[in-house]
């Protein structure tokens, strides 16, 4: 079982590719898991952007 969320693509370097219904290899060696360093600032808890922003 594989899952596959498209809306977070965003956030990663090399982000995985489907196309017809299968996985499209990567261009970067691994398992396209590495954060962009703005996402990890942004969205890290609780000192992120996004966390310390938001209305309570």
């Amino acid at each position: 079982m594989v899952e596959y969320v498209d809306k977070l693509h965003e956030h990663f370097i090399d982000p995985v590719i489907v196309e017809n219904c299968r996985y499209r290899m990567t261009q970067i060696p691994g398992y396209s898991s590495q954060m962009k360093e703005s996402s990890i600032r942004d969205y890290t808890f609780p000192e992120g952007r996004k966390w310390t922003t938001c209305k309570k």
